[in-house]
């Protein structure tokens, strides 16, 4: 039987998400009157702290930035420490400032990836019509202080989810997988260089929605109606929004025919599994020789040392012995 219609299932798959992620969407609170640079040191100091890898964290973001959805990260920058610059007039009233971070190394779903660099990140900041300021986006990933992250808990989270989050990645690639569609795992980063999807101008309803910032993937969703996307939240859990309720640049990617997908490669084998099927190759015999003995296969059989004729000193010492 061939694999169910992608969105056929989705009311089912959403219903106990939905319920769970109600009480988490939290209306954002007055936070007063912040000068542009104060107000990304605070963004800065409660992302390094953890508040944007939590669900209790958004009520303390969301008085200030623009966008309304947190997406479900499925990476986590790792820091040592940050500085913020200073800010540079930007177009109609906005400011920009260079925020450099000390990165140890990034957390997965596959594990931590230890790379030491500085990180150069410019934040927006514009005005809003009550005389407050937001920062603009698309979001950055969290950028947490490494001593204060338990790798190992925060890999286990991204690759398994939990009662009110999955990653955004996990979250299609779960969806895809129930219906039928047996993909391969893709963090969202990688979606953009798949072979498994490719781009199209004329998305359908089950076509991924990728959100970019500066041409790096930040968000995934999939497409469940010309203008609405469905995808995984930090502060809402799993939610329909319009297509543009994630900001940056958008780009729609159709699930090719299986026959088109790259062959897996096979895994090579460990030192241990070859050890472990070393007894059973050892005890594998090829057909009996015209003397009714078994040889050993060729593939384990150990050369023997030639025989060498004693010479005649050597044998003569012999008898004498």
């Amino acid at each position: 039987m061939g694999p169910r219609t992608l969105l056929s299932e989705l009311g089912h798959f959403m219903n106990w998400l939905l319920a769970a992620a109600a009480a988490a969407v939290v209306a954002p609170a007055a936070w007063g009157q912040l000068g542009p640079q104060t107000l990304v040191r605070e963004f800065c100091r409660l992302d390094a702290m953890g508040a944007r890898a939590a669900v209790h964290g958004w009520p303390q973001i969301a008085p200030l930035v623009q966008w309304e959805y947190e997406p479900a990260w499925d990476r986590v920058v790792l820091i040592t420490s940050y500085t913020v610059g200073w800010p540079v007039a930007h177009e109609e009233n906005s400011f920009q400032m260079e925020v450099r971070y000390a990165v140890r190394g990034t957390v997965t779903a596959d594990g931590f990836e230890e790379s030491p660099h500085v990180e150069a990140r410019l934040f927006r900041v514009d005005p809003t019509p009550d005389g407050n300021w937001k920062i603009a986006g698309p979001p950055p990933p969290p950028h947490i202080f490494f001593n204060d992250v338990d790798v190992v808990a925060m890999q286990q989270s991204l690759q398994r989810g939990g009662i009110n989050f999955v990653p955004n990645s996990l979250f299609v690639w779960q969806l895809y997988r129930r219906n039928g569609w047996d993909i391969p795992f893709e963090h969202t980063l990688g979606l953009a260089k798949t072979q498994i999807f490719r781009p199209t101008d004329k998305p359908e309803p089950g076509d991924l929605v990728l959100y970019l910032d500066e041409h790096t993937p930040y968000h995934v969703g999939v497409l469940e109606s010309a203008d609405v996307v469905v995808s995984a939240t930090l502060n809402g859990g799993i939610v329909r929004s319009p297509v543009d309720a994630f900001p940056g640049e958008r780009r729609f990617l159709h699930l090719r025919p299986p026959e088109l997908w790259p062959a897996t490669p096979t895994p090579a084998a460990s030192r241990e599994e070859i050890e472990r099927l070393l007894p059973r190759a050892l005890a594998t015999t090829t057909p009996t020789t015209k003397a009714g003995t078994a040889r050993p296969t060729s593939a384990v059989r150990r050369k023997q040392p030639p025989r060498t004729q004693p010479t005649p000193k050597a044998e003569k010492r012999r008898r004498k012995l």
